[in-house]
């Protein structure tokens, strides 16, 4: 009891000094509730992009394109789902540019950008006002002096700026305290840092030291970032736009396309997971060119569920090529922080651990798809008919468009139908990898699902731990918040899904009636579950180059966007995620009130 007590004590502490610094519990309370959550502003930033861009699609038109096809392109686009209504090909040059700029300002990447940028912001805000707190107490003499290792930086009067990105002291304060979290990490005493990256046991002082460094990561992964969204595409533009320019000229000329443009469109179709291309044909007519297969599904990856891997590489390569030297120590300490705590600062990257466990998913995935892709369509005729390098890249392809693009280099009505079925169920899946490995990362199972892991400080306690089948481990609740997470993204999704599907269905009763095989319920369901899942795939129309949804009624199109905008809202990170958070004291009490409960519950679990 005394241990509790103690524990209480320095929560109670930690809330004295939030007060003592003027900020109480109900100023926090206002705070939060009276901003819009993330969510909210993902919501709006869709809704208003798609109807605005849906007017100007419609408007410059110049062929006869209903609002409820130009609304369901701009909606495709943004979402990255790719289904199109119309050709491609009968778009003109600025409906083509308008669904390719979507696409880009849709893609996740440039979301968790801007919220890069708004957090940025966020700190230089709070560093500046607490910069003129320091500086106001040292000058009026109204209060204590802070300590030594982080005293206020008195030399820039500028007032507006941040200086290397610390506020409340000098260089040393801000190392000492990040070497002192990056020592209680690695011997795991869990004397300042608990799970998910949570500090607590900190003065107001050191947090704010750890804001500093924080503000630095925030900003050095904006310019990574941006450079790593740039520079792949970059590098697409130049490798498909001139492989097409030298070997397929005259027959894109044909079809009335510039080699370079459908480059581009290919390249930014593939690395934002669009789909998007201006061959009516999607990408069937490269199905022989295992350069442009294997480069498009190298974009596919690196734009999606890659994403996270390839950024910790580079990131892992910078710091071990940074010269371990006093003149380099600010930028190592940056990237250091990162690699080590990484959700704390980005919301798509995540600890070493985690990122190989998103490898091997990744790899068993393909793997397991691309082996069935084999082995089921020894049945099709039309694939069978295919030289065996094509069978082997096409399907290496078509797998990896299957979760993320939406690209087709064999038709889908002509594969096996057990394939076909495999494929829908891949494609609800396709975001599972990414979100729980997001949310396993961070506080969600605490935050969200009320799961405190119990804290073992030493092995006898290990020992005991396990001895006892009725306390259970930190894996097992590691495993019990994942089945947690999938229980609740089923309730999330199915409802949804199945409403959309009983709509969809019923109003497209007449032409069931009329062509029961065309119209048939698993087609339906089929290009309801790519849409929901952001692919793109589609088994098509008999003579028609277009997706299948393009034969439906209106209504059922309007059904079908928003399917695709609830698709694309599911999975990401809500206000609990730190990753998204802007820096307050809220956010440092939660913290010592997450670590305070976690250690109550060990403790009880010990007695």
């Amino acid at each position: 009891m005394a241990a509790i007590e103690d524990l209480s004590s320095v929560l109670l502490n930690f809330r004295s000094q939030l007060q003592w610094s003027q900020i109480s519990a109900q100023d926090i309370w206002h705070q939060v509730f009276k901003k819009p959550t993330f969510l909210q502003l993902h919501w709006v930033y869709f809704i208003l992009t798609c109807l605005i861009s849906s007017l100007f699609f419609h408007l410059f038109s110049t062929t006869s394109i209903s609002y409820v096809n130009s609304i369901f392109m701009v909606i495709g686009a943004m979402t990255q789902t790719g289904l199109n209504t119309v050709n491609m090909s009968d778009l003109n040059s600025f409906q083509q540019s308008l669904i390719v700029i979507l696409s880009m300002i849709g893609n996740p990447i440039v979301v968790s950008i801007i919220v890069i940028h708004v957090r940025k912001r966020a700190f230089q805000k709070r560093l500046k006002i607490k910069r003129g707190e320091e500086e106001k107490r040292y000058h009026t003499s109204l209060t204590m002096s802070i300590s030594s290792s982080i005293m206020a930086n008195h030399d820039d009067h500028s007032g507006g700026r941040v200086r290397n990105g610390f506020v409340l002291g000098v260089q040393n304060g801000v190392q000492n305290v990040v070497e002192l979290i990056f020592k209680s990490n690695k011997l795991k005493d869990n004397q300042h840092v608990d799970r998910n990256a949570q500090f607590h046991g900190l003065s107001l002082e050191e947090r704010e030291c750890v804001h500093c460094v924080e503000y630095k990561a925030v900003k050095l992964l904006g310019y990574m970032v941006i450079a790593y969204y740039v520079t792949w595409q970059f590098l697409g533009f130049i490798v498909l736009g001139a492989y097409l320019s030298f070997n397929y000229t005259e027959a894109i000329s044909l079809n009335g396309f510039n080699p370079w443009w459908l480059g581009i469109s290919l390249a930014i179709g593939a690395f934002n997971n669009s789909g998007i291309s201006l061959l009516n044909a999607s990408v069937i007519p490269f199905c022989d060119s295992s350069y442009i297969l294997l480069n498009m599904s190298l974009l596919m990856l690196a734009g999606n569920t890659a994403f996270p891997i390839f950024l910790r590489w580079i990131l892992r390569q910078m710091l071990n090529f940074i010269p371990d030297t006093e003149n380099y120590k600010d930028w190592r300490e940056t990237l250091s922080f990162i690699l080590k705590f990484p959700r704390r600062v980005y919301t798509n990257l995540f600890s070493s651990e985690q990122t190989w466990c998103l490898l091997a998913l990744l790899i068993f995935f393909n793997a397991f798809d691309w082996t069935v892709f084999q082995v089921f369509n020894r049945y099709s005729s039309e694939v069978n008919n295919m030289a065996t390098k094509s069978i082997l890249i096409d399907g290496f392809f078509q797998t990896v468009s299957m979760r993320s693009s939406g690209f087709i280099v064999i038709p889908i009505a002509s594969l096996f139908i057990g394939l076909q079925t495999l494929y829908v169920l891949m494609m609800y899946i396709s975001a599972f990898p990414i979100t729980i490995t997001m949310r396993s990362s961070n506080v969600y199972e605490e935050r969200s699902l009320g799961i405190y892991a119990r804290e073992l400080h030493n092995p006898d306690n290990l020992e005991k731990t396990e001895s006892n089948p009725g306390l259970p481990m930190r894996r097992r609740d590691r495993f019990y918040f994942v089945q947690e997470q999938v229980r609740r993204q089923l309730s999330h999704d199915l409802w949804f899904l199945v409403i959309g599907a009983l709509v969809i269905i019923s109003t497209e009763s007449s032409n069931f009636n009329r062509d029961p095989r065309t119209f048939s319920i698993f087609n339906i369901i089929f290009e309801i579950v790519s849409a929901y899942g952001c692919v793109g795939f589609s088994v098509g129309l008999p003579g028609k180059t277009y997706s299948f949804c393009g034969a439906w009624h209106s209504f059922s199109r309007l059904v079908l966007c928003a399917i695709m905008l609830r698709g694309r809202h599911r999975g990401l990170p809500v206000d609990i995620d730190k990753a998204i958070q802007l820096p307050g004291d809220n956010m440092d009490f939660a913290e010592e009130q997450d670590h305070q409960i976690r250690a109550i519950t060990s403790m009880k679990g010990h007695l």
